[in-house]
């Protein structure tokens, strides 16, 4: 694994050969318990990094059902689990927390699972600064959903909490017991939407709507849960610009809608 340097036009760019060894396997799933074992969650190394530090975080022993489908206080031992791995690792470098779900979102592995990275300090990592609040769905005393002003892809959702925390690690229960709620709602919402509206036939994809979810490292943090609805174009890799096709408003209008939170 190396990051390469492009100075001239200031840009990164990370190769890691070993990704490219691994093949999904075809009869037997290795995230399934194996005869004899009882467990939650699960957490081991990655055999394919792609940095030094990459683990693999299994959601639950169930092979197909997802966040969405959890039960609550499965949700919350996940995001425990994240907040642990956080805090075992935030002094190796940026730690990263991020979840593919289904192969079009990158997803090599059926079974439901989330991934750390920890990016040395000497890595070029940036992440995009916390978005200011605006189109709210759903708020506590503590914690947001909301879709920023700034959203470079259609329906995304920003889940934070009011105030400025030291990093991920710094979740409090109660906080964990409220972005366990926004997540399950967020994604059971936007599984039904996009099922119904046939969105999964035009991407091509076999199962469930396609998303990717992250953990910003930096101490203000955020998950950013992002529906994979579109493929980039020739106009988006070329110039460098995303095109949203659905403005953030409309589509805070449509999650309260679907969710229940207004006529």
């Amino acid at each position: 694994m190396k990051f390469v340097a492009d100075i001239l036009n200031r840009r990164y760019l990370l190769i890691s050969e070993k990704r490219k060894r691994y093949k999904p396997p075809t009869v037997v799933c290795p995230f399934c318990p194996k005869s004899g074992e009882h467990w939650e969650l699960k957490t081991f190394r990655n055999d394919f990094p792609l940095t030094d530090i990459h683990e693999v975080i299994i959601h639950s022993p169930d092979h197909l059902k997802d966040i969405d489908e959890l039960p609550h206080t499965q949700v919350e031992q996940l995001l425990k689990t994240y907040k642990d791995r956080y805090n075992r690792h935030k002094y190796a470098g940026k730690v990263l927390i991020f979840q593919n779900h289904n192969a079009h979102a990158g997803a090599s592995v059926v079974h439901p699972h989330s991934q750390l990275v920890v990016f040395p300090d000497s890595s070029p990592y940036v992440s995009i600064p916390k978005e200011p609040v605006a189109n709210v769905i759903l708020e506590t005393k503590g914690c947001l959903a909301y879709c920023p002003e700034y959203s470079e892809w259609p329906y995304e959702v920003w889940l934070a909490p009011k105030s400025q925390m030291d990093g991920y690690g710094s979740i409090t229960d109660e906080q964990v017991y409220d972005v366990a709620v926004f997540l399950k709602l967020i994604l059971q919402a936007m599984t039904l939407k996009f099922e119904i509206r046939g969105e999964m036939r035009k991407l091509g994809a076999t199962r469930e709507i396609p998303y990717n979810f992250y953990i910003s490292p930096e101490q203000e943090w955020y998950i950013r849960i992002i529906p994979r609805l579109k493929h980039l174009g020739g106009f988006e890799l070329g110039s460098g610009i995303m095109v949203n096709t659905v403005s953030p408003k409309t589509a805070a209008q449509e999650y309260k809608k679907d969710l229940g939170l207004q006529l």
